[in-house]
């Protein structure tokens, strides 16, 4: 089987699935204001490899289409103008303006939750974000997937507003520091995980060691153990002291074109900024556990429900897909694999109308 075909039901060529790549934005910028629930039905059955009831189907289609304000449409819109720091910096407090910072112990200090209230009747999310990164990783989709779910989102540690962790930290320090967080934050209940790129090795660790996960969503996965060195990824630029503002902003402007999104046209300027402020504050080293099998060992002993995803264009992972999904497999046949069209690594926020689609279809799906 070709590396770049998804499992599942629902099988389709290259060619096919190119064809395809704008229907996800065609639906969900559409859907909810023009045409009936059953339409995005026939797209989300056509597009993703887990059966989806009916029920489901109508709740993943409420809550898109009480959210035309924030879906990814709407951010490419306010992208498409020049945006500087105080306009991003306005924007990143818009979002975050309605949820709610619960602080819990890390290291020394103290790491932030971020809770946006929605449907209480339904399983919390978690979603965990990548290295270098914040809660903001997830910008795209908090707003979308808080109509169906309370979610909540962690600063790790040492990343964002998240205290770093004393001098020869381990991946499993990190990992007891969120754990812990999640069960203050929720009061020892279910919830639904999901974890982006450093953040999926996170994820499937508290998984691992925690009964009460509902469900688990790993998005652009590494510590799958060592993997051929055949991407053709550019090296990232490095920053130096000398550059201005402007020049750090183009610089992490291109990295983020050369790791995290695929289509350059989707680089917008709060793209720019998310990468600038995120990597600003970023105190812990995420790449030094990425050849590991972190990711292996732990989804072994998870029992939740699996789903990982990656990019078509996912500039780490990019070309060796059918080796990962044969490691992931290997470990865990019942697991989800799934290529999502067009999309770079950092798919949520690239590809953010077909994520938001997927997750709360896969998150309905397992309630």
């Amino acid at each position: 089987m070709p590396a770049f075909v998804p499992t599942g039901r629902h099988r389709c060529s290259h060619t096919q699935r190119a064809n395809r790549s704008t229907l996800p934005w065609l639906f969900t910028r559409f859907v909810p204001r023009f045409a009936p629930t059953f339409v995005l039905a026939k797209y989300l059955q056509y597009s993703i490899s887990y059966e989806v009831s009916d029920d489901t189907l109508e709740r993943v289609a409420c809550a898109l289409a009480g959210h035309e304000d924030v879906i990814r449409t709407d951010i490419m819109q306010r992208g498409n103008a020049s945006m500087d720091e105080k306009a991003a910096r306005d924007e990143i407090d818009r979002i975050a303006a309605n949820s709610k910072v619960v602080p819990t112990p890390c290291g020394e200090g103290s790491m932030p939750f971020r809770l946006w209230r929605g449907a209480e009747s339904s399983t919390p999310v978690v979603l965990v974000h990548g290295g270098s990164g914040s809660w903001t990783h997830w910008i795209a989709n908090v707003g979308p997937l808080s109509a169906a779910h309370v979610v909540v989102t962690p600063d790790l540690p040492g990343l964002g507003d998240a205290a770093a962790l004393p001098q020869g930290y381990t991946a499993q320090d990190a990992a007891d520091w969120v754990r812990r967080g999640i069960s203050r934050v929720l009061d020892d209940e279910p919830f639904h995980l999901v974890g982006f790129s450093w953040g999926a090795t996170i994820a499937s660790m508290v998984a691992a060691a925690n009964e009460r996960v509902r469900s688990l969503m790993l998005v652009g996965p590494a510590a799958l153990g060592d993997m051929p060195r055949r991407s053709a990824m550019k090296p990232l630029i490095r920053r130096s002291r000398d550059m201005s503002p402007a020049e750090v902003l183009e610089t992490n402007r291109e990295n983020l074109a050369r790791l995290m999104i695929h289509d350059r046209r989707r680089i917008d300027d709060l793209a720019a900024w998310l990468q600038t402020f995120n990597t600003n504050r970023s105190r812990f080293n995420s790449p030094q556990f990425a050849r590991s099998s972190l990711v292996l060992e732990h989804i072994a002993r998870s029992t939740a429900p699996l789903q990982v995803l990656y990019g078509e264009f996912d500039a780490p992972a990019w070309p060796d897909f059918e080796t990962r999904r044969q490691r992931i497999l290997a470990v865990r046949p019942d697991a989800g694999f799934e290529i999502v069209p067009s999309a770079g690594h950092w798919l949520q926020y690239e590809c953010a109308d077909e994520f938001n689609a997927r997750c709360l279809a896969w998150l309905a799906a397992n309630q």
